[in-house]
């Protein structure tokens, strides 16, 4: 767009006005155009996907929520052997999983997820408070040091 001046402030003719508004209008219906179709297609995932998300929410929540079961001194494990066992009755979650995606339904799967993060959460729990509690001085913050640390790195992986 090029502007003519006179000499003085006000313009006496503006060339290029029709184009640049053609161009306005096609930028700003290629924004409005990207943002609907943005919109739609959310809203469309949103339908379609909508599963996963009620998945790492059932997880999140059984997760969290057992945690604090072992404040229950009845509920609390504190056998090595019974935790062993637990942390190692995970593995039968691999064949649990493959055989309900293939043959079960939406149902089962929420209730193998949301066994999963009881399997998670409380074996967790029970490990970081009793391990410590078998070793004396600076050997037990030591310990729950390591221990706090392979949480982490185990979150990380």
């Amino acid at each position: 767009m090029t502007i003519v001046y006179s000499g003085d402030e006000t313009p006496l003719e503006i060339k290029g006005k029709w184009s640049a508004v053609v161009m306005c209008w096609i930028f700003g219906l290629g924004t409005v155009l990207s943002w609907n179709i943005i919109s739609t297609l959310g809203d469309y995932f949103y339908e379609v996907f909508r599963y996963p998300l009620v998945l790492v929410t059932t997880y999140n929540v059984s997760n969290l929520a057992v945690r604090y079961v072992p404040l229950i001194k009845v509920l609390k494990m504190e056998s090595r052997k019974g935790i062993t066992i637990l942390v190692l009755s995970r593995f039968l979650f691999i064949p649990l999983f493959y055989f309900t995606s293939k043959y079960g339904d939406q149902g089962w799967m929420i209730v193998l997820v949301f066994f999963l993060g009881v399997t998670t959460g409380y074996p967790i729990t029970c490990i970081m408070t009793l391990a410590p509690q078998s070793y004396m001085g600076p050997e037990r913050y030591a310990l729950g040091n390591v221990l706090v640390l392979s949480l982490q790195i185990g979150c990380l992986i």
